[in-house]
């Protein structure tokens, strides 16, 4: 029965040639990667690699060069001591054949015109290495001082655009190839980030982020309010110049939604980008010489991924215009939503919502994107804007598996929203069990806490996994509450960075009270038992409840859940770098000030109040986590069972905070149904 719901196929990763009709992506199926091409016109898939998660390889990061000529991707291995051994493997694509293998390769790009490859290797981060693709001559470019993270080539004008980190700081330089020299564009405090090249390589535009001396207690969690600019820097003048800044703007800072929205140019004058201005995540246009700025999308919707070609001027982005938890494609043409385009589009993908676009070669021939839906796992998905029609590769491979978890039990899925008591509006998604009469309920809360429950298959693997565990759950005959609590993505600036969240008064957890009340309401609720399930952040909310309400919440499951704020940020990773700033107590100007905050912020905690909790709970970790949030399990296994509290728990010898075996999520499967059937179904 587990094996119908958690043995789909999920396209993890896509990979597309600029300038030729060819793309690659990664299938996951039952612990197996397998790393896939295909080129027009057929897009018949065309076997590379694949791996198994029982030999602990991986396949990570894939290239294809621009005119298709050579594929790279990496082949991970995870070792005894949870260190990862890395192959880059490179592929000639005319004779299908393995022609290059470098081990322990950080960062790397396709020369392709001088069949070379521009790499930096894990040893050495602060050296640029180029590798011909045909022989083993290695030699190399350029030293820096800090440690290498993104490298963007202009084949064109044979020149590079190099981010680097030195002693916390992002700093961007240009390196010429041919001959080689180097210039330094960063002249300041700020960060440069995201560069990228004009169509022409005459300029390159990046984001250049203010530093700003952070308050780390009022830092709350995917929040950001550093203003930054949009900066163009002419290669042929060597002149910088601000073509926009958020910093005289109500909303400064760069925006947390979930998505991919890069920096990108329309033509050689033009570029867009996005922001969240007005509450939601809009596409705004710039023109460089005019340093004109003004919005293409506006409305009550945000736009979460988009992608420009410049030879058609067209964009197509995803935005979630029809409904807050659908996404579908629209279509901008020379600054006008081409309606006839975008309702084709939609009319062709129905109920199926549209992730991660990308534009394939020129002339925008076809775009490349993922698509899901509530039966229907995340896949590869092209359309052929001159047939007019969706291509699904992935159905012509030979593992090719559909879903259809209606034919298993009937389930009734519908959205909801909910109003808390302090007013403030959430969602939540419910799947109901038909035919079976009354039945206990359990709340899934999701990590993030700037992610999004959806009532389909998502992008990420994880949360796609923890769908089909929501979904297996109702089809074992329990009402499942998917909530969006306040902090998620998808909604408004307003609501996913609200007031008073998290150790500054854990406002979201109005909404699981709303969320409460309103399974309390629904006559299929069976003797009013109620249990949470939450992983990460969903998992510090899931225990929130059980300590503050026992009576209301009468079992969970915890994984990975955080429990006593003012211990985490003297000793977690995970908090005292959020937003690249302390959090640590006691390191602010003003210790009197630093102990209200730390009280306040153990007051928000579910440790604050463990007396109150007296309902059974799993505790679910993974050995390779961090260790301060493994002890964060322990102290709480410790501490409810003093106080004789029925406590189970599970730690995944080997495992990661995102699972990466199969038997792990087939493992959480069943630990989490047995557990629920003990103390909600009795």
């Amino acid at each position: 029965m587990i094996s119908k719901f958690l043995n789909f196929t999920h396209t993890e990763m896509t990979a597309v040639a600029k300038q030729a009709h060819c793309v690659a992506w990664i299938d996951y199926q039952s612990g197996c990667r397998t790393l896939w091409i295909a080129r027009a016109p057929d897009f018949k898939p065309i076997f590379i690699t694949s791996t198994s998660d029982q030999k602990n390889q991986s396949i990570q990061c894939v290239k294809i060069s621009e005119s298709a000529y050579y594929l790279a991707y990496t082949l991970e291995k995870i070792l005894p001591d949870g260190s990862i051994d890395s192959l880059l493997h490179i592929v000639d694509l005319n004779s299908m054949q393995a022609i290059q293998t470098l081990p322990n390769i950080n960062q790397w790009i396709f020369n392709e015109s001088k069949h070379q490859l521009l790499y930096v290797t894990n040893q050495h981060l602060n050296v640029l290495m180029t590798q011909s693709l045909h022989h083993q001559t290695q030699t190399p470019v350029w030293h820096f001082s800090g440690n290498i993270k993104h490298l963007v080539m202009h084949e064109l004008q044979q020149k590079l655009a190099v981010c680097y980190d030195k002693s916390n700081h992002k700093i961007l330089s240009i390196i010429y190839l041919d001959p080689i020299q180097a210039i330094w564009i960063s002249d300041s405090f700020d960060e440069d980030i995201e560069p990228v090249w004009s169509p022409d390589g005459k300029s390159l535009a990046f984001i250049r982020k203010e530093y700003e001396s952070f308050d780390g207690w009022a830092a709350l969690p995917d929040s950001d309010s550093s203003a930054y600019s949009i900066m163009v820097f002419d290669d042929q003048a060597c002149q910088l110049t601000s073509i926009w800044n958020s910093d005289q703007l109500s909303v400064k800072g760069q925006s947390s939604q979930e998505g991919y929205r890069p920096l990108s140019w329309l033509d050689n004058q033009q570029l867009i980008f996005c922001h969240e201005g007005e509450q939601w995540e809009h596409l705004q246009h710039v023109d460089i010489t005019k340093k004109e700025c003004t919005a293409m999308t506006s409305g009550f919707f945000l736009v979460r991924d988009f992608a420009a070609c410049p030879e058609t001027q067209m964009v197509f982005l995803i935005n979630n215009k029809t409904h807050r938890s659908h996404y579908s494609l629209e279509v901008i043409r020379k600054g006008t939503i081409d309606s006839q385009l975008t309702q084709k589009l939609q009319s062709e993908l129905a109920d199926r919502l549209a992730f991660s676009v990308q534009i394939l070669g020129k002339q925008s021939r076809y775009i490349v994107f993922l698509s899901a839906s509530q039966s229907m796992s995340t896949e590869i998905t092209l359309y052929d804007m001159t047939e007019n029609q969706l291509i699904f590769p992935r159905r012509l491979t030979p593992h090719f598996k559909s879903l259809d978890f209606d034919r298993l039990v009937a389930i009734k899925s519908f959205e909801t929203k909910l109003i808390a008591k302090d007013h403030i509006e959430s969602y939540a998604q419910i799947l109901e069990p038909q035919g079976i009469g009354q039945c206990p309920a359990i709340i899934y809360l999701h990590d993030g806490p700037g992610k999004q429950s959806l009532l389909s298959f998502q992008p990420s693997l994880e949360m796609s996994f923890h769908y089909a565990l929501c979904q297996y759950l109702a089809h074992k005959g329990f009402m499942v509450l998917n909530l969006n609590y306040r902090g998620s993505s998808g909604y408004s600036r307003e609501f996913r960075e609200a007031q008073y969240r998290a150790w500054y008064g854990a406002s979201e957890y109005n909404d699981l009270l709303a969320a409460s009340k309103w399974l309390l309401k629904n006559p299929l609720l069976k003797h009013k038992k109620i249990g949470l399930l939450g992983k990460g952040w969903g998992g510090y909310l899931a225990a929130l409840g059980l300590a503050r309400d026992s009576q209301l919440f009468h079992a969970g499951v915890d994984m990975h859940g955080f429990h006593h704020f003012p211990r985490l940020f003297r000793t977690s990773s995970k908090f005292t770098h959020s937003n690249n700033n302390t959090l640590s107590s006691y390191k602010e100007e003003s210790v009197s000030r630093d102990m209200a905050c730390a009280q306040l912020a153990l007051e928000n905690s579910p440790w604050d109040q463990l007396q109150n909790w007296m309902s059974p709970v799993l505790l679910i970790y993974s050995e390779q986590n961090e260790q301060a949030l493994l002890e964060e399990g322990k102290h709480l296994n410790y501490k409810l069972k003093q106080q004789g509290v029925q406590v189970e728990s599970y730690i995944f010898i080997g495992e990661h905070e995102c699972f990466i075996y199969q038997a792990s999520w087939e493992k959480l499967t069943v630990l989490t149904h047995e557990f629920f059937k003990k103390t909600l179904s009795t």
